[in-house]
Formats: structure tokens, sequence, C-alpha cells
């Protein structure tokens, strides 16, 4: 009787359930409230990790002595010697109305930090930083002046310094597919490319030799630009930034396929606009020498 006491007793029943979950190969239990704040914390760090980077990269440019702002966009104010004050300031003000209407009562600084948590922001700086990081000295990537963006529907930027050349303009679309993906190749394959003859920057750049043969920036109009758009959904973009290494020196294994991903995106592009009879003659140069740069692209 004292045995089954002992075994009914309600503190060994409660320490041999304890004995029993402690020893379980259980997972530890996390609540959907918890596995979403976590998720929302490893956001918040790639965000950081990301605008960091793209700050560092900002700084080399400037280095090179091209004007561009923290976040790598170009800056329109270094352009007093090509258009007058007043162009500029319009320009600015266009800008900031556009950014009021999207962010209607918050800061400058508040309105970055909402940005950054778009998908389009956060694309916009993981190709920026993924193309600095494989093309190396050769070529310059920089995202494009907010009037651009806004205006001309251009994201980003390559200018081969060899050449001087803008080699390419690139508009990117957080989506791999549906009808939001459809239209964007529409516009860009057939509207912008091929009606329009390319794409065009008000706030562009171009590189010319100096006397001892060393590339020096220039501050330019650009025309004729051929434009390609590049596609991610949220889930890689999200994983790409996780899976980014913060330096210009060091690749990850999937910094490595994202990077070939897009040049297989650009050079299916660049063959579907070569089969068009219609592309201007100009862009069809340009066409030609982006492709040559592509294939000396680093691998």
């Amino acid at each position: 009787m004292v045995a089954t006491a002992a075994w009914s007793s309600p503190n060994f029943i409660k320490d041999s359930q304890k004995l029993i979950l402690k020893n379980m190969p259980f997972e530890k239990f996390e609540s959907p409230v918890e596995k979403k704040l976590e998720r929302v914390e490893e956001e918040e760090k790639g965000r950081e990790k990301i605008k960091d980077f793209i700050k560092e990269t900002s700084e080399n440019l400037k280095k090179e002595g091209v004007p561009v702002t923290e976040d790598c966009h170009i800056d329109i104010r270094a352009f007093s010697e090509i258009y007058p004050e007043k162009i500029i300031e319009k320009d600015q003000e266009l800008v900031r109305d556009y950014m009021s209407e999207w962010y209607p009562g918050l800061s400058e600084e508040e309105i970055k930090k909402e940005k950054l948590k778009t998908d389009g922001e956060k694309l916009e700086m993981l190709i920026t930083a993924i193309f600095a990081k494989n093309l190396g000295e050769d070529f310059i990537v920089a995202r494009t002046s907010l009037y651009d963006d806004i205006k001309n529907k251009i994201d980003n930027i390559i200018l081969e310094k060899e050449t001087g050349n803008i080699v390419c303009a690139l508009d990117e679309v957080a989506e791999i597919s549906g009808e939001r993906l459809e239209k964007k190749k529409n516009e860009i394959l057939k509207e912008r490319n091929i009606k329009e003859k390319g794409g065009k920057l008000k706030y562009g750049l171009k590189v010319e030799k100096d006397k001892k043969g060393k590339p020096k920036i220039f501050l330019s109009k650009i025309d004729s630009i051929p434009v390609f758009y590049l596609a991610l959904d949220d889930k890689r973009i999200n994983q790409a930034i996780e899976n980014l290494i913060p330096s210009l020196e060091e690749k990850s294994e999937y910094e490595g396929k994202l990077f070939s991903y897009f040049k297989s995106s650009l050079n299916a592009q660049i063959w579907y606009l070569e089969l068009d009879q219609r592309l201007h003659p100009f862009l069809k140069e340009r066409l030609s020498a982006f492709k040559k740069s592509l294939q000396e692209f680093k691998k």
C-alpha cells in the first residue's frame, strides 16, 4: 500500500512528467506572436545591414568623384554648373511633393525609414550592392537621382569606365510572376526600348579620360540608354539580404547565384531586343556595347 501511494502521489506524477518532457526531442515551442516578432527583428537587422553597406558604397563612389547621397542616389545638387539653380530647386520640389503624397505627415528621415521597409526600396539597394560587388573597379554602379527615378522610371545605372558609356539602365520589380511583371516587361521591352528609343536621364553621368589617360566623371544629360528590368519576389529579396556579406572583398554563395540569375535575365532581354528590326541604330550600338560588357562581368 505504501508503494502504491508513492506511485500515485501528485508530486511523483508531476516530477515524472517534467523528466519525460525534458528528455523528449521536442523543439522549443514558439507562439505565432513570438515567431512574428523574431521575423520582424531579423528583417530590421537586414535593413540596417544593407543600409550601412550602401552608405559605404556611396563613400567609395564619392572618392571617385561620383556625386551621390548616402543612399547611393545621384545627387542633383551637384549639377549647378549644368542647370540653373531654379531648375534644380523645381526638380527637388517635385520630389518632395511626391514623397509628401506617398508618405503624408512624415519628416524626411521618417520617410527614409518607411521606404526601407518596402520591397521596391530593398530590391533597389540589393541590386546596387550585388552589381557593385561583382563588377569591380571597371564599372560604376549607382542609383539614379530621385527625380529620374520618379519621372524617367530608371532605378539604377551601370557605367563602364573604359568606354565612358552608361551601358545600361535598370528598372526593378518585386515580383517574379503575375500581371505586374507582364506589364513591366511590355513597358520596358516594347515601349521604352523600341518606341521611345531607350531610356533617358536628366541627371546622368559619363566618363572621359583626362590628359594623363585617367577616367574622370562628368555630369550630363543622357539619352538612348538600353533599359532592362530585374525581377525578384519579396521572399528572395529578404533571403538575399540575409545572405549578403557587407564587404566589397567577400561574397556569399547566395550572392554569386543571384548575380548569375541577374546576368541570365539581362542576356535574355538583349537577345529579345536584337530580334526586333525597329530598334534604333544608336540604341542598337549601345546594346551591342553592353552585350560585350556583359561578357566581361566577373563570374
